[in-house]
């Protein structure tokens, strides 16, 4: 489920009022945690929220006495604009999103805030890790990723993406089982693809084109040492890269997951999965269109 552009602009423009407690009390969640940026906690709160479900009383409006906060900042813009409003308007169902969006946001903040409290007291002195495992489930809302309202057209590779996406999901933290390719001829939407999966596992995305990759060490120097996630490092065109390279680059790149995009499919190691994208049919090319 995509949000409407419209939703979109309206949120990251939007300021959100808090009571100055919440905000105090958040702030507090990320530094406890060594997270980094301020709205993290924020989103946290809303997804663990959006996990109970419906929100049963929306909060009154309140005097502008609390903290606010503008919507570009806890939306973030680019792509978890969509992902967190869709999110919400799935729950909530999309007229109420639109019309109450400011209230709507601030009841799942604040209940969000108040369940994680009570979990985070259960874990205090013990089982760091599990609290830092959920702040990587819910916080971007990634786990829940819907391809099929982003790729029109292409059934058969929104199954083969939201297989994948989910068994990397299974492990903790999220990695997929083995590298994997996305193969189509030029300007079919490789690497549109191949970032919306990459995107769904991990914050940290390492870019890498394979005219610029000829060795392990130029694959595995881009990574950085420590991520919120492993991360995925996704090479374009992997057939300019020897074949040696790539049919070692799955244990020799920190641990991070592997994603290629090829118009030549054979140029991809055995070891690697390999999902297509098949020829569009012309109503598929209208909607796209449209």
């Amino acid at each position: 489920m995509s949000a409407d552009v419209s939703l979109v602009e309206r949120a990251v423009e939007m300021t959100f009022t808090s009571d100055h407690l919440t905000a105090k009390r958040l702030k507090a969640l990320v530094a406890s945690l060594g997270l980094a940026a301020d709205n993290l906690a924020v989103r946290w709160a809303i997804c663990r929220s959006l996990a109970e479900g419906s929100v049963d009383r929306l909060p009154e409006v309140m005097d502008g006495s609390g903290k606010e906060l503008k919507g570009r900042t806890l939306f973030g813009g680019g792509d978890l604009a969509p992902l967190l409003l869709a999110q919400i308007m799935l729950v909530e169902g999309a007229e109420r999103t639109v019309n109450q969006l400011r209230e709507v946001v601030l009841a799942h903040w604040s209940r969000g805030q108040a369940l994680l409290a009570e979990e985070l007291d259960q874990f205090a002195g013990s089982g760091e890790d599990l609290v830092l495992r959920e702040v990587d489930l819910r916080t971007l809302s990634t786990r829940h990723a819907d391809f099929g309202a982003q790729i029109i057209g292409q059934r058969a590779l929104v199954a083969d993406l939201d297989r994948l996406h989910d068994d990397a999901w299974k492990s903790s933290p999220p990695k997929l089982a083995s590298a994997v390719v996305v193969s189509g001829p030029p300007g079919s939407g490789r690497t549109y693809v191949a970032e919306l999966l990459a995107r769904s596992l991990s914050d940290t995305v390492i870019r890498v084109h394979g005219t610029k990759a000829t060795t392990i060490a130029d694959l595995r120097d881009p990574l950085p040492e420590v991520a919120h996630r492993p991360p995925v490092l996704l090479i374009e065109d992997i057939e300019a890269i020897p074949r040696r390279t790539l049919t070692s680059a799955a244990t020799l790149t920190a641990g991070a997951s592997i994603i290629g995009t090829t118009s030549s499919p054979t140029s991809a190691p055995s070891s690697w999965e390999i999902v297509g994208i098949l020829p569009y049919e012309r109503d598929a090319i209208a909607q796209i269109v449209r």
